[in-house]
């Protein structure tokens, strides 16, 4: 497949994350080492969805930026508060991310504070025990693996992050259901129906996640739309309220 060139290729984990943005975008598939992902193409941008983790972001953004040539590279997507203060649909546009295993930083083109990228679902302690670390405020599982990429290919990147659980939420009954290719929607609601004393829980996990997506793509258009003002904006806080914007 050979693709035109583009000015920003946008990697996310999954559709949801994306839905608003590229809603009116051409729909397109972009494939590595066998795997098929879901990807979509506007004249200016290119959006892919990797699956969840950092190597399944490295590859397929590797293929992207080698496919459509783009000037930036931008990991996009939802995120877990590491600390009280970040409400769900805060949007996170950090100066740094690093990698939670490796302590492997990347500067990113513009933005502000740290946003940490763990190898599973953040919960409980380990929320304070990344936050006291790199002192970052939110936690992702692809960004690192999306700067490795853009580093390797010379190009500037940028990470963008809405927060979809919040400090005090315990989302430990989640990772089970984590797979690098997508989150095993199906397995979790089974499991979930049986469960009552989940419901409570996932129905506000489900809340936190609609206005994190809300969010996510208002950030995303205002971007796109004025890029000098939103990297300017993000220069000034680790965090923005998405949904104003």
């Amino acid at each position: 497949m050979n693709g035109s060139g583009v000015k920003l290729a946008i990697v996310a984990a999954m559709p949801r994350e994306i839905a608003g943005l590229v809603k009116h975008w051409e729909r397109i598939s972009l494939e590595a080492q066998g795997r098929k992902f879901q990807a979509w193409k506007s004249v200016r941008a290119l959006a892919v969805c990797c699956g969840t983790g950092a190597e399944s972001a490295a590859l397929v953004t590797k293929v992207a930026i080698e496919t459509f040539r783009p000037e930036m590279v931008t990991s996009v997507g939802f995120a877990g508060s590491l600390v009280p203060n970040l409400a769900a649909g805060s949007v996170i546009v950090p100066a740094r991310v690093v990698d939670g295993r490796s302590g492997r930083e990347f500067r990113t083109a513009f933005g502000s504070g740290t946003l940490v990228t763990a190898a599973d679902v953040v919960s409980g302690p380990a929320r304070q025990a990344l936050a006291s670390r790199y002192g970052a405020v939110a936690a992702d599982m692809e960004a690192t693996g999306v700067a490795r990429a853009a580093e390797s290919a010379g190009l500037p990147f940028v990470a963008v992050k809405s927060v979809s659980d919040e400090f005090g939420t315990d989302v430990a009954f989640t990772s089970a259901f984590v797979r690098p290719e997508r989150f095993q929607t199906g397995a979790f609601l089974a499991h979930v129906a049986l469960r009552p004393w989940l419901w409570p829980a996932v129905a506000k996990l489900a809340r936190n996640t609609a206005s994190a997506a809300e969010a996510l793509s208002s950030a995303l258009q205002f971007w796109m739309e004025d890029s000098e003002g939103f990297a300017a904006r993000s220069e000034s806080s680790a965090a923005l309220p998405g949904r104003s914007q």
